[in-house]
Protein backbone atom coordinates (compact mmCIF):
# COMPACT_ATOMS: atom_id res chain seq x y z
CA UNK A 1 0.00 0.00 0.00
CA UNK A 2 2.86 2.46 1.08
CA UNK A 3 4.62 1.80 -2.74
CA UNK A 4 1.09 2.40 -4.17
CA UNK A 5 0.56 5.86 -2.40
CA UNK A 6 4.22 6.84 -3.08
CA UNK A 7 3.80 6.02 -6.96
CA UNK A 8 0.18 7.75 -7.29
CA UNK A 9 2.02 10.58 -5.35
CA UNK A 10 5.24 10.67 -7.88
CA UNK A 11 2.79 10.51 -10.92
CA UNK A 12 0.94 13.64 -9.51
CA UNK A 13 3.80 15.03 -8.63
CA UNK A 14 5.02 14.85 -12.49
CA UNK A 15 1.78 15.98 -13.44
CA UNK A 16 1.85 18.88 -11.60
CA UNK A 17 5.36 20.18 -12.91
CA UNK A 18 4.30 19.37 -16.23
CA UNK A 19 1.53 21.53 -15.99
CA UNK A 20 3.82 24.39 -14.57
CA UNK A 21 6.03 23.92 -17.44
CA UNK A 22 2.94 24.40 -19.84
CA UNK A 23 1.70 27.52 -18.40
CA UNK A 24 5.44 29.07 -18.06
CA UNK A 25 6.22 28.46 -21.60
CA UNK A 26 2.41 29.96 -22.28
CA UNK A 27 3.56 32.59 -20.42
CA UNK A 28 6.88 32.89 -22.14
CA UNK A 29 4.72 33.21 -25.82
CA UNK A 30 2.73 35.88 -24.48
CA UNK A 31 5.48 37.97 -22.97
CA UNK A 32 6.97 37.35 -26.66
CA UNK A 33 4.11 38.38 -28.37
CA UNK A 34 3.55 41.30 -26.60
CA UNK A 35 7.60 42.39 -27.00
CA UNK A 36 6.61 42.26 -30.65
CA UNK A 37 2.93 44.39 -30.57
CA UNK A 38 2.44 48.31 -30.42
CA UNK A 39 -0.33 47.76 -27.29
CA UNK A 40 -2.48 50.71 -28.74
CA UNK A 41 -3.23 49.08 -32.21
CA UNK A 42 -2.56 45.68 -31.97
CA UNK A 43 0.05 45.60 -35.27
CA UNK A 44 3.58 45.06 -35.13
CA UNK A 45 5.37 47.57 -33.40
CA UNK A 46 9.76 49.43 -34.32
CA UNK A 47 11.02 46.40 -33.19
CA UNK A 48 8.65 44.14 -35.20
CA UNK A 49 9.04 46.40 -37.76
CA UNK A 50 13.44 46.40 -38.00
CA UNK A 51 13.50 42.53 -37.52
CA UNK A 52 11.39 41.99 -41.23
CA UNK A 53 12.73 44.59 -42.62
CA UNK A 54 16.20 43.13 -42.24
CA UNK A 55 14.83 39.67 -43.56
CA UNK A 56 12.63 41.04 -46.42
CA UNK A 57 15.53 42.98 -47.29
CA UNK A 58 17.89 39.91 -46.97
CA UNK A 59 14.97 37.96 -48.97
CA UNK A 60 15.00 40.79 -51.60
CA UNK A 61 18.54 40.69 -52.29
CA UNK A 62 18.47 37.08 -52.90
CA UNK A 63 15.64 37.02 -55.00
CA UNK A 64 16.75 40.16 -56.43
CA UNK A 65 13.22 41.55 -56.31
CA UNK A 66 12.22 44.93 -55.35
CA UNK A 67 11.33 45.53 -51.35
CA UNK A 68 8.71 48.68 -50.96
CA UNK A 69 7.89 51.03 -48.30
CA UNK A 70 5.92 53.29 -47.22
CA UNK A 71 6.44 55.43 -44.44
CA UNK A 72 2.83 57.39 -43.19
CA UNK A 73 2.39 60.11 -40.94
CA UNK A 74 -1.41 61.60 -39.43
CA UNK A 75 -1.18 65.13 -40.32
CA UNK A 76 -1.97 67.63 -38.00
CA UNK A 77 -1.61 64.84 -35.02
CA UNK A 78 -0.10 67.45 -32.44
CA UNK A 79 -3.38 69.28 -32.73
CA UNK A 80 -5.37 66.36 -32.18
CA UNK A 81 -4.13 65.50 -28.69
CA UNK A 82 -3.62 69.93 -28.06
CA UNK A 83 -7.42 70.23 -28.90
CA UNK A 84 -9.29 67.07 -28.22
CA UNK A 85 -7.32 65.33 -25.64
CA UNK A 86 -4.89 62.11 -25.34
CA UNK A 87 -7.42 59.62 -25.37
CA UNK A 88 -8.50 61.15 -28.55
CA UNK A 89 -5.88 61.30 -30.03
CA UNK A 90 -5.25 57.09 -29.08
CA UNK A 91 -8.53 56.41 -30.58
CA UNK A 92 -7.49 58.22 -34.07
CA UNK A 93 -4.14 56.36 -34.21
CA UNK A 94 -6.16 53.14 -33.01
CA UNK A 95 -8.65 53.67 -35.57
CA UNK A 96 -5.91 54.68 -38.67
CA UNK A 97 -3.67 51.59 -37.47
CA UNK A 98 -6.99 49.20 -37.95
CA UNK A 99 -8.05 51.35 -41.11
CA UNK A 100 -4.16 50.82 -43.07
CA UNK A 101 -4.50 47.04 -41.45
CA UNK A 102 -7.18 46.37 -43.44
CA UNK A 103 -5.78 48.53 -46.94
CA UNK A 104 -2.63 46.35 -46.70
CA UNK A 105 -2.77 44.24 -49.93
CA UNK A 106 -1.39 41.29 -49.71
CA UNK A 107 -0.37 38.92 -46.29
CA UNK A 108 3.12 39.29 -46.44
CA UNK A 109 2.73 43.33 -46.12
CA UNK A 110 3.90 44.15 -43.01
CA UNK A 111 2.26 47.08 -41.29
CA UNK A 112 3.69 48.18 -38.12
CA UNK A 113 3.59 51.39 -35.70
CA UNK A 114 6.76 53.10 -36.51
CA UNK A 115 6.51 55.55 -33.30
CA UNK A 116 4.12 58.02 -32.38
CA UNK A 117 2.11 58.74 -35.14
CA UNK A 118 3.94 57.37 -37.91
CA UNK A 119 3.51 53.95 -39.61
CA UNK A 120 5.48 51.68 -41.68
CA UNK A 121 4.46 49.39 -43.94
CA UNK A 122 7.15 47.00 -46.02
CA UNK A 123 5.88 46.10 -49.66
CA UNK A 124 7.81 42.45 -50.52
CA UNK A 125 7.84 42.30 -54.27
CA UNK A 126 6.47 45.45 -55.09
CA UNK A 127 8.36 48.16 -57.27
CA UNK A 128 7.61 51.77 -56.98
CA UNK A 129 4.71 52.41 -59.49
CA UNK A 130 2.76 49.63 -57.30
CA UNK A 131 3.66 50.63 -54.44
CA UNK A 132 2.55 54.33 -54.91
CA UNK A 133 -1.20 52.89 -56.37
CA UNK A 134 -1.41 50.91 -52.50
CA UNK A 135 -0.24 54.31 -51.01
CA UNK A 136 -3.05 56.34 -52.49
CA UNK A 137 -5.25 53.84 -51.79
CA UNK A 138 -4.46 53.74 -47.50
CA UNK A 139 -4.47 57.37 -47.94
CA UNK A 140 -7.97 57.26 -49.59
CA UNK A 141 -8.85 54.76 -47.45
CA UNK A 142 -7.90 57.40 -44.16
CA UNK A 143 -9.77 60.42 -45.76
CA UNK A 144 -13.11 58.10 -46.00
CA UNK A 145 -13.02 57.25 -42.42
CA UNK A 146 -13.97 60.85 -42.04
CA UNK A 147 -13.04 61.23 -38.13
CA UNK A 148 -13.70 65.09 -37.24
CA UNK A 149 -10.60 66.78 -37.09
CA UNK A 150 -11.10 70.62 -36.06
CA UNK A 151 -7.65 71.69 -36.81
CA UNK A 152 -7.06 70.23 -40.34
CA UNK A 153 -7.54 72.28 -43.21
CA UNK A 154 -9.49 69.18 -44.14
CA UNK A 155 -11.63 68.95 -41.42
CA UNK A 156 -10.98 65.51 -40.94
CA UNK A 157 -7.90 63.35 -40.03
CA UNK A 158 -5.79 62.43 -42.94
CA UNK A 159 -2.98 61.14 -43.79
CA UNK A 160 1.01 61.79 -45.31
CA UNK A 161 2.80 59.03 -47.53
CA UNK A 162 6.58 58.80 -48.80
CA UNK A 163 6.83 55.89 -51.04
CA UNK A 164 10.48 53.99 -52.01
CA UNK A 165 11.24 50.92 -53.70
CA UNK A 166 14.37 49.34 -54.24
CA UNK A 167 16.08 46.11 -55.80
CA UNK A 168 18.48 45.10 -53.31
CA UNK A 169 22.18 44.60 -54.44
CA UNK A 170 25.54 44.44 -52.84
CA UNK A 171 26.10 48.51 -52.33
CA UNK A 172 22.74 49.23 -50.84
CA UNK A 173 20.99 48.59 -47.64
CA UNK A 174 17.80 48.52 -45.85
CA UNK A 175 18.92 52.15 -43.86
CA UNK A 176 18.92 53.52 -47.58
CA UNK A 177 15.21 52.19 -48.51
CA UNK A 178 13.92 53.62 -45.03
CA UNK A 179 15.87 56.97 -45.72
CA UNK A 180 14.27 57.26 -49.11
CA UNK A 181 11.12 56.52 -47.62
CA UNK A 182 11.19 58.97 -45.10
CA UNK A 183 12.37 61.87 -47.53
CA UNK A 184 9.54 60.82 -50.05
CA UNK A 185 7.16 61.64 -46.42
CA UNK A 186 8.79 64.60 -46.01
CA UNK A 187 8.03 66.01 -49.86
CA UNK A 188 4.83 64.82 -49.36
CA UNK A 189 3.92 67.36 -45.88
CA UNK A 190 5.64 69.57 -47.49
CA UNK A 191 3.76 69.72 -50.85
CA UNK A 192 0.72 70.11 -48.25
CA UNK A 193 -0.28 67.28 -46.33
CA UNK A 194 -2.87 64.51 -47.44
CA UNK A 195 -0.99 63.01 -50.72
CA UNK A 196 1.48 60.54 -51.96
CA UNK A 197 4.76 61.26 -53.02
CA UNK A 198 7.61 59.42 -53.96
Amino acid sequence: MTILGYGIRSTLQQVHHIGAARLAERDRDAMADLAWRDPLTGIGNRRAFDAALHLEWDRARLTEHSLGLLMIDIDHFKAVNDNLGHVAGDEVINAVGKALQSSASLSSDVLARYGGEEFACLLPDTPLRKAHVIAERMRATIQALAIAHPASPDGVVTISVGVASMVPDGTASAGQLVHAADRALYAAKAAGRNRVAD
